[in-house]
């Protein structure tokens, strides 16, 4: 995403050039040429000024807080393109295996030279524990710890221990799910026509994905602003608007039953959808 580097930093150099000619542009102007006066995005027009005023008599004339405010509207918008730039954020490995016929559910994770992480529900087990890798072959990868042992195949996961479980099918749709949990994701959300996701991470940040994934902003996170009368809650991250209620929806393509309605506003589009909390 090498260019889009290059593009949030020509902005905002751009803005800093802007905001400095303005404060080298003239102060005294006849009437008529300060209603000929270009906008201020017209730089051959700015660039050509001259300025002959004292540095402290700018400040006090209002040139320099309007410039600062061009600067600080610019410096937002170049802020939505500068994560899309970073390096890629760390993703575990997460993995969910459903296993039908003792109706329990077992979490995952890469833990690479280690092993492999994994949850057991109670009663089977306290919660996380690190099973050391003593084998790989072919398609196959075998695990365990004094208590349990794990064979991992593509698709399938075995467990041997106090009790015997599996083969555990591998639920995709669930591990990413649990994958956005174990990175912080405190609530997620997911429309379709045009696909769009959501990701709220409470007191950090909004992730939002929309256009099939085309095109993506990353937001600071403000506090909501929860109506409990309603059941909804209300973020306002410029320039997003996002409303979630609790009102039982449905996917409208997977038939997924949720129990919250998401709604998000975006300059003139709306987008609607499901969504439910992860913690």
């Amino acid at each position: 995403m090498t260019w889009v580097v290059i593009v949030a930093a020509c902005l905002l150099a751009a803005c800093f050039a802007l905001a400095c000619a303005r404060l080298a542009s003239r102060d005294r102007l006849d009437p008529k040429a300060r209603r000929k006066m270009t906008p201020p995005w017209n730089w051959t027009a700015i660039a050509s000024t001259r300025s002959v005023v004292p540095w402290s008599a700018r400040l006090s004339s209002g040139r320099f807080v309007s410039s600062m405010r061009i600067i600080e509207r610019n410096w937002r918008f170049a802020m939505l393109l500068l994560p899309l730039a970073g390096s890629a954020e760390e993703t575990p490995d997460v993995s969910v295996f459903q296993c039908d016929a003792s109706e329990v559910e077992i979490v995952t994770v890469a833990e690479p030279g280690k092993g492999l992480g994994i949850w057991l529900p109670p009663p089977l087990d306290d919660g996380y524990r690190l099973l050391p890798t003593i084998g790989f072959e072919p398609g196959l990868a075998r695990f365990a710890d004094d208590t349990w042992r794990a064979v991992l195949t593509e698709g399938t996961l075995e467990l041997k221990g106090p009790e015997q479980l599996g083969p555990c099918r591998y639920d995709h749709h669930r591990s990413i799910w649990e994958g956005a949990k174990l990175r912080g994701v405190s609530f997620r959300a997911v429309g379709q026509e045009p696909g769009w996701l959501l990701e709220i991470r409470n007191g950090e940040r909004i992730d939002f994905s929309f256009d099939y994934g085309q095109r993506t902003l990353r937001v600071p996170a403000t506090e909501p602003d929860d109506d409990t009368s309603t059941r909804t809650s209300r973020f306002v991250s410029w320039p997003l608007e996002i409303t979630i209620e609790g009102r039982p929806c449905g996917d409208a393509m997977s038939g997924e039953a949720f129990d919250t309605t998401v709604v998000v506003r975006l300059a003139e589009r709306t987008f609607q959808g499901c969504g439910r909390p992860l913690h």
